[in-house]
């Protein structure tokens, strides 16, 4: 962010890292993004989080807001984070990213918002992939996430 710029505000955001439910297959639930911001880029089911909401809460919420999928808690945390600045909306937002299983088939609820969900590999991430899951892929793995039975 340039020093100089200052936000409008800032919000907590969350991103839901559905992984599929065979362990064996290292894939995480996206979609395309259809609006700004991010057209174009590859995103995970997420948004932000209601003033009243935990992180978790609200990621299970934004999960079956979006996908029409209810969804695990694989972690129960500490969660990684980053911290982005939305020049475009004038936002800061710190993002928790989530870890969660789900066995249901997620449907497009919002299709004018992003393109039909599609399970994304996660040793092969594009490089439109959405702002701070670059730096998530390179130091956080969901698969490696502590189980909340265990």
């Amino acid at each position: 962010m340039d020093v100089l710029t200052k936000p409008k505000s800032r919000r907590i955001g969350v991103a839901c890292l559905v992984t599929h439910q065979d362990p064996a297959i290292r894939k995480i639930l996206a979609c395309e993004r259809l609006n700004e911001p991010g057209k174009g880029w590859i995103a995970v089911p997420g948004g932000k989080v209601e003033p009243e909401e935990t992180i978790t809460a609200g990621a299970l919420r934004e999960l079956e807001e979006e996908t029409g999928m209810f969804g695990l808690l694989i972690s129960k945390g500490p969660f990684p984070y980053t911290e982005d600045f939305f020049p475009e909306l004038g936002q800061y937002f710190t993002t928790f990213y989530v870890p969660i299983l789900s066995m249901d088939t997620p449907k497009n609820v919002e299709p004018t918002k992003h393109s039909p969900w599609f399970w994304q590999d996660w040793d092969r991430l594009p490089m439109n992939i959405w702002r701070g899951m670059d730096h998530i892929y390179h130091t956080y793995d969901p698969f490696q996430a502590k189980w909340l039975m265990s």
